[in-house]
């Protein structure tokens, strides 16, 4: 939270008039970073991090050493020739491959120290911030309840019901300036996270009634969108001085519903002058929620060190026995650890927070740091990790007679079912007589396959099982499918429809249900189609939908959740970036498999620059263990992009997640293409796990500018 700044002697003594009065939270401002605006902290690969050893303390328990800080925090340090020049509470975002980071900020020459405004920066790594000096959101007009300070913020991007989306900032306003009774929370707009607008129904959440724990202050709020319910943790303070963390409810992000208090300080506490806990930050890791908090020591004038609390509801908490991290012996964080904000990226927890080193009179030292702790890849957090990849011997894979799946030398897009002691295969094929579609194979071992066509249909031609018809939203093609069979017996398939005008590619998902898999009755319109700015095509005229080419969402995956009673899919966005067509993998779930809630931004996005998959992620497939969720994808780079080719060149990747939304991936793909059949590019993943192996089928194209395609198989054991 923005506080006085207690490096000059008048605020040192204006802080301790109010001390006696109430929480000093404005006193932990000092521990906020500035940073030349022509320079940023050097660049130093990841792994270049230090063990966090707590200073004047016992060594900290083994599991609390997982903490890594940055070595050459902080990554801002305090300025006192910029406005934000000293800083305060960080939330931190990341949208795509961009990181935001919105924090509070006050003058750095301390020419205005009761004003608090609110300012932004950016970054493509999380380590080297570019900063704008210029405030996205300042005190609120003359006797508006916003009028001198806005502070702590806490930043989401909300999908609207329109299918766009904005950025919703929560945060701490006050029209008093000597004080810290008086805050209340406020809400602000925008649609480009610079630009933002206050909402006209602030303040949306009030202060407490007398005698609640909430009733002189609402400050320290952190937003979460969950389960179709919006989630609001803040610091409330009492008559008593006291700070507690309470939590309201939102079904719209606008009208609130008062929890009540949810944790108070307990087992930090080390002597009687202790203030209370503040500054948290809440995240959900997929099985449950974890709040990173600090504590106010001596009367409040000293914040930290950071702590670390879980919850199966959100309302009732374990605590950590100790800190999670803690002072330094000396440096910038000597006597002042706090304002956590984490997020879970790219297989890591990565945590940005506020240090200071003061004399309380004259010299202040302050900035923000970064933490990191890795998420465990071992056997201990999923039952089964693919060892190396073993290519079947006689691969492509051929009907029981030796012949091609597809009369044409066209087989693709493999989905393959384990049913009835058959693997039941659905696959994108030509038919012989000129038309494309789904077809079906059945096989005992999965490696020779028996074509499904009708009795009446002779020689090497096959009959497809689901194909698009004119006139109907798919009339322009259907492909890729993905097969379930739900609890009631009932195959249901989602698959990609072409619904464009002539001319175009805007796809859409299907739905087709089946009692035994062949013959199919289709829904009269899509269950999933583009929504979202990343899923939209692209169009030279917006009136023209003929001219909106390359867009939509296809190439779903879905599977039913038992334990959770909802569908559940990961689905292809086709998009622009760099005006180049690319992809990128989304989610959604359902409680009936046709009505659908999707993840505002996507779950998997394209890979680092230069990395084998950055330009491309598509075509998912997902199985679960008994521990987590396993992702099989197509990816390619810019380097091999090809504009004119039929196939785009790419080799198929792996990734793991516990929630099926934060994903971690493997660093290299894991089937690479080979000769032959397979020589120009690979794609269309469909696993299943069987007795302690992953089995996984796939399509590969020989030549960039054909069409001609084959289906192989490739294993790997679990370790």
């Amino acid at each position: 939270m923005e506080q006085s700044v207690i490096a000059k002697k008048p605020l040192y003594k204006r802080w301790w008039v109010w001390v006696l009065t109430i929480l000093l939270f404005f006193l932990f401002i000092g521990m906020f970073s500035g940073e030349d605006k022509s320079k940023v902290a050097s660049t130093t690969p990841p792994e270049e991090v230090s063990p966090i050893y707590p200073a004047a303390v016992a060594p900290l328990a083994k599991k609390y050493i997982e903490w890594k800080v940055y070595k050459k925090n902080p990554i801002f340090k305090s300025d006192p020739n910029l406005m934000d020049g000293v800083m305060s509470d960080p939330s931190v975002i990341k949208d795509g491959n961009k990181f935001m980071m919105y924090y509070g900020g006050s003058k750095g020459d301390f020419s205005e120290p009761n004003t608090v405004y609110i300012f932004r920066a950016t970054s493509n790594d999380g380590i080297n911030w570019k900063r704008n000096s210029i405030p996205v959101l300042s005190p609120g007009e003359k006797n508006s309840w916003d009028s001198i300070k806005v502070e702590t913020p806490s930043v989401a991007k909300i999908a609207l019901p329109n299918g766009n989306s904005e950025y919703w900032m929560y945060y701490a306003g006050s029209s008093k300036p000597d004080t810290e009774d008086g805050f209340q929370m406020g809400l602000a707009t925008s649609n480009d996270g610079i630009n933002w607008k206050r909402h006209s129904s602030n303040p949306i959440l009030r202060l407490g009634k007398k005698g609640d724990f909430d009733e002189l202050s609402i400050f320290e709020p952190s937003i979460l969108f969950k389960d179709g319910e919006y989630w609001l943790w803040y610091a409330g303070m009492s008559n008593k001085l006291q700070v507690s963390f309470g939590l309201a409810k939102s079904k719209d992000g606008v009208n609130w519903e008062k929890k009540g208090k949810v944790l108070e300080i307990d087992v930090e506490r080390q002597n009687r002058k202790e203030a209370g806990i503040i500054e948290d930050n809440i995240i959900w890791n997929g099985k449950e929620f974890e709040m990173f908090y600090a504590i106010l020591l001596d009367e409040g004038k000293i914040v930290g060190p950071i702590w670390h609390a879980i919850s199966s509801d959100g309302i009732t908490w374990k605590k950590d026995k100790k800190p999670i991290l803690n002072f330094g012996a000396e440096g910038w964080t000597a006597n002042g650890l706090a304002s956590p904000t984490v997020l879970i990226d790219d297989g890591k927890y990565r945590m940005w927070y506020v240090g200071q080193k003061t004399d309380f009179k004259t010299y202040y030292e302050g900035g923000f740091g970064l933490a990191e702790k890795t998420i465990p890849s071992k056997k201990s957090v999923s039952s089964c990790n693919p060892s190396k990849w073993t290519k079947y011997n006689k691969n492509p894979l051929q009907t029981t007679t030796g012949k091609h799946l597809s009369p044409w030398k066209i087989s693709a897009d493999p989905y393959v079912l384990y049913d009835n002691k058959k693997y039941k295969m659905w696959y994108t094929a030509a038919d012989g007589r000129g038309n494309g579609g789904i077809a079906y194979a059945e096989s005992n071992d999965g490696l020779s396959w028996d074509v499904w066509k009708k009795p009446t249909t002779q020689g090497d031609l096959i009959d497809l099982v689901l194909a698009s018809n004119k006139g109907e939203w798919d009339g322009l093609g259907v492909e890729t499918v993905s097969v379930i069979k739900t609890p009631a017996g009932e195959y249901r398939m989602y698959y990609t429809g072409n619904k464009a005008p002539e001319g175009s590619n805007i796809y859409a998902i299907g739905l087709a249900t089946s009692q035994d898999g062949i013959r199919w009755i289709k829904n009269e319109k899509p269950v999933l189609e583009p929504l979202h700015e990343w899923e939209k095509p692209t169009c030279s005229n917006p009136k023209d939908s003929a001219t909106c080419v390359n867009g939509g969402v296809l190439e779903p995956s879905v599977i039913y959740d038992e334990k959770e009673k909802l569908y559940k899919m990961w689905y292809a966005a086709l998009g622009s970036k760099d005006n180049i067509p690319t992809f990128r993998i989304g989610y959604a779930f359902s409680s009936d498999g046709i009505k659908w809630n999707r993840h505002p931004q996507p779950v998997l996005d394209l890979g680092k620059n230069n990395s084998w998959d950055d330009i491309i992620v598509s075509h998912p497939h997902v199985i679960t263990d008994s521990e987590k969720y396993h992702m099989f994808y197509f990816g390619t780079n810019l380097k091999d992009y090809c504009s004119d080719c039929t196939m785009q060149p790419g080799k198929i990747g792996h990734a793991y997640s516990t929630d099926g939304i934060n994903w971690q991936r493997n660093p290299n793909p894991i089937i690479s293409t080979g000769s032959g059949w397979e020589k120009w590019t690979i794609g269309g993943p469909s696993a299943l796990l069987q007795n302690n192996q992953i089995k996984l089928w796939y399509f590969g194209n020989p030549k960039s500018d054909s069409i001609e395609s084959y289906i192989g198989m490739a294993t790997a054991s679990c370790r």
